[in-house]
């Protein structure tokens, strides 16, 4: 049993016998609907209906195989769709011809049983992971975007923000932090915000402060601290 059993196989060919083979092959694990012809088969995808997999017959009369991949892979609504091409053509050019008109494999006629349900599983399973890889990009991104967003904030904001890692060593200070306190950024990099200290904070503020500090809990007070020129 393939691991996504509802996983839905268009099957695209002129010849029911070669239909029902491949439905006799597949039935049970899959979701499967069929078209026999080109025309019919795009007429359908026009509808709706995505199927996760094609299995596509070359020689068809009217509009072959590859004329039927080259229309799939033309529309932004299809293009996606792995296209697995079953002919009795066993020559390398026949086969050079579908993968440049976008087949990812092809399987030979007369098909074996083994053969087909390997091949589908695989290039489902290649498909499934192409969509969680492009998920995983998207998300990615949209995670860059909202750091970008939150890096503009912290930049423009008219407070001072320093963030420091878990011993106090600050790591990043903004624009107003050098502004208000005289030091660039350069200057306080991986030092301890203590440099700022005046002798007029109360020692049990600070005690305090990393006490809910370290536990994750946030603290408001007040420091009273002095600029880089002596200035409280």
């Amino acid at each position: 049993m393939p691991d996504h059993p509802q996983a839905h196989i268009l099957i695209i060919d002129d010849t029911p016998l070669n239909i029902e083979i491949l439905l006799g092959i597949l039935e049970g694990d899959y979701a499967l609907s069929f078209a026999t012809s080109g025309a019919k088969a795009l007429k359908l995808l026009a509808k709706g209906i995505k199927p996760d997999l094609i299995l596509l017959d070359v020689m068809m009369p009217e509009m072959d195989g590859f004329a039927v991949c080259a229309a799939l892979k033309a529309d932004p609504a299809t293009r996606d769709i792995p296209v697995i091409f079953v002919t009795a053509k066993t020559d390398a050019l026949s086969e050079i011809r579908a993968l440049k008109a976008g087949g990812v494999d092809f399987i030979h006629k007369p098909v074996n049983q083994a053969l087909v349900r390997a091949r589908v599983q695989l290039h489902l399973e290649l498909e499934r992971r192409a969509r969680a890889l492009a998920h995983s990009l998207a998300e990615t991104q949209r995670l860059h975007d909202e750091l970008l967003v939150l890096n503009q904030a912290m930049e423009q904001s008219p407070t001072s923000i320093i963030i420091t890692d878990a011993t106090g060593n600050i790591h990043y200070v903004n624009p107003y932090f050098s502004l208000l306190t005289g030091y660039s950024a350069e200057e306080v990099q991986r030092r301890n915000p203590r440099f700022l200290k005046s002798v007029l904070t109360s020692p049990e503020i600070y005690v305090d402060l990393w006490a809910h500090l370290s536990q994750g809990e946030p603290w408001k007070g007040e420091l009273i601290n002095r600029r880089k020129n002596g200035e409280v």
